[in-house]
C-alpha cells in the first residue's frame, strides 16, 4: 500500500481514539471514574473478541505464536490500561479537544525518543531541528487552545 493510504489509516486511529475517548469519558459522568474503569473492562474484552475474529479471517491469528513474545511486549496491555485510564480520566474534566492534544503531546516527546533509539523496531529516525519544532508547535498549539 501506498503512504498516502497508510497516513488515512493513521488519521482513522486518531479518530478511533478520540471517539473512544469521548464515549469512556461519558460514562464516567454518571457511573463514576472507577465504576467507568471496570466497564472498560467489559469494552476491552469485546475488542478482544474483534481482534481474534479479525484475525481468524485474516488466516492470521495462532495461539502459538503467543509463546514467542518476550516480557517486555506484554507492556502493551500495561501502556494501552494507562491511555484508556487517563483519557477517561481527563476527558470530563478537560474537554476533547484540550485532552487530546495533550496526548498528541505526550505521544509526539515518546516517539521522538522511540524513533532515535530504535526501541521495539521502530525504525531509526534521528532528533532533528525539523522534528523538535513539530513538537514545539504542537506544545504551542495546546497552550493557544486553552486560552
Amino acid at each position: 500500500m501506498s503512504t498516502a493510504v497508510w497516513w488515512i489509516v493513521a488519521l482513522c486511529a486518531g479518530v478511533c481514539s478520540t471517539l473512544q475517548t469521548a464515549v469512556n469519558g461519558n460514562i464516567t459522568k454518571p457511573l463514576g471514574s472507577y465504576t467507568a474503569m471496570a466497564c472498560n473492562f467489559i469494552f476491552f474484552t469485546v475488542g478482544t473478541l474483534f481482534f481474534i475474529l479479525y484475525g481468524i479471517s485474516q488466516r492470521e491469528f495462532s495461539w502459538n505464536r503467543l509463546g514467542e513474545l518476550r516480557w517486555d511486549h506484554y507492556l502493551g496491555g500495561v501502556f494501552g490500561f494507562g491511555v484508556v485510564l487517563f483519557l477517561t480520566l481527563c476527558f470530563p474534566r478537560l474537554g476533547a479537544l484540550t485532552t487530546m492534544a495533550l496526548m498528541i503531546l505526550g505521544q509526539s516527546v515518546v516517539a521522538l525518543l522511540v524513533d532515535s533509539q530504535g526501541l521495539w523496531g521502530a525504525p531509526l529516525i534521528a532528533i532533528s531541528a525539523q522534528r523538535l519544532i513539530a513538537v514545539a508547535l504542537i506544545f504551542t498549539g495546546v497552550i493557544l487552545m486553552n486560552k
